[in-house]
């Protein structure tokens, strides 16, 4: 099968790629070794083509000057619309012409950002829903303004409603947009294996050996729950003067001139304390997984997410997740048995599942740890792109019917 999967981030194309590229690279890998031809397409910097590990990666540069003085000269009130429709129309002459010679089975989009705007009507088409727009600028995930983000969901909606078939991870994600749609969203969690990485412990070594440490990693953003933990995070230093609290990612400006880390120093405050809050940046998945690996447990509590790809790679590691409930930890963490989860923005509800965590037997720990290295074994590609490839030949079937 010939199989096209768009998208407006991609693992060639960022330091530090999100969970949307980092799935999409998992997948085209999978697909890759099971005998399909994944095609990628992706937003860019610029215009070209690369061959990366064998699959094909069209890079579509986004940026327009026109389209830049166009927003200008209309006072940005249509801003978001004209930065979604430009580039998602781009991409569907980018997709034709490309696919006059490929002859592509299934195009897959994201939902996110309306990429597949612009659908071509020959090819049978799915949209993976990634995120909810409206929840996530609900939760600090997004800086532009209500009418911005508006203008985001009703060309995602539009786009969605296009395709032949929706799907996506989550449960609770889905049910907000079957409601919002009325359409039916198939659920198919994400497939996820470790790839081959030729790991790297240089920053584990220099930052953390020997240290028990908890863990967060992703984009220190108050959507990611940065707040939740800088609140308590305090209080926790105190009680366990043993215990180091490690951070990596991309810091975000959660108010003008206010970074990320300045914001949870200023929380924590005595500078005893804040010896033991260790950043350590952003690092590629070679570096990150000996310091998942090292960690005594790791924290995600999300205000709103999908079905965390953080917590995919935690629990791989055989770690502990403290996630957050509606937000897709609950679909992965078996509360009590693997991991918690706790109300999202509740910092005493966080901080008393950490006590929890750090007064479990040793034999219990392990356990637990046994146990969420098993639950995303059932995320093997084997099973779920087993599941994806069997709904596109539905999808397939249903669109040449």
């Amino acid at each position: 099968m010939k199989i096209a999967l768009v998208t407006t981030e991609y693992t060639t194309e960022l330091k530090g790629a999100g969970g949307l590229a980092n799935y999409l690279y998992r997948l085209a890998l999978a697909l890759k070794e099971m005998g399909h031809q994944p095609y990628v397409f992706t937003y860019s910097k610029t215009d070209g083509f690369v061959d990366h590990e064998g699959i094909p990666v069209y890079r579509m540069r986004v940026k327009n000057y026109l389209i830049e003085l166009l927003d200008h000269l209309t006072l940005k009130r249509w801003s978001k619309s004209l930065h979604l429709i430009y580039p998602a129309w781009k991409m569907s002459k980018l997709l034709r012409r490309v696919g006059k010679t490929e002859h592509f089975d299934i195009i897959q989009y994201p939902q996110l950002g309306a990429i597949g705007l612009f659908l071509l009507k020959n090819i049978p088409t799915v949209i993976r829903i990634s995120s909810h727009t409206a929840l996530w600028k609900e939760h600090g995930g997004y800086a532009e303004t209500w009418q911005q983000i508006r203008q985001q969901e009703a060309l995602e909606n539009k786009a969605c409603r296009g395709a032949d078939g929706v799907f996506g991870p989550s449960r609770a994600i889905a049910a907000l947009f079957e409601k919002e749609l009325g359409l039916k969203v198939q659920i198919i969690e994400t497939p996820f294996f470790s790839h081959h990485l030729q790991l790297d412990s240089s920053v584990y070594e220099a930052t953390l050996a020997g240290k028990q440490y908890w863990f967060f990693f992703g984009a220190l953003s108050e959507h990611k729950g940065l707040k939740v933990i800088a609140d308590g995070l305090h209080a926790f230093l105190e009680k366990y003067p043993d215990c180091y609290f490690a951070f990596a990612g991309k810091e975000i400006e959660l108010a003008p001139g206010l970074k990320s880390m300045d914001y949870l120093k200023k929380q924590v405050g005595k500078a005893e304390l804040l010896e033991r809050v260790l950043y350590l940046g952003q690092v590629g998945h070679n570096q990150l997984f000996p310091i998942i690996q090292g960690a005594y447990a790791v924290t995600l509590p999300s205000l709103a997410d999908n079905f965390p790809n953080a917590c995919l790679e935690a629990m791989a590691c055989g770690k502990i997740v403290i996630g957050t409930l509606g937000n897709g930890f609950d679909q992965l963490i078996d509360a009590g048995k693997n991991g918690y989860v706790v109300e999202a923005g509740n910092t005493p509800a966080l901080f008393q599942a950490m006590d929890e965590a750090m007064a479990l037997p040793a034999e219990v720990k392990q356990e637990w740890e046994v146990a969420a290295q098993k639950r995303i074994e059932q995320l093997h590609p084997a099973f779920k792109v087993k599941e994806l490839l069997d709904y596109y030949t539905a999808i397939i079937a249903q669109h040449h019917h």
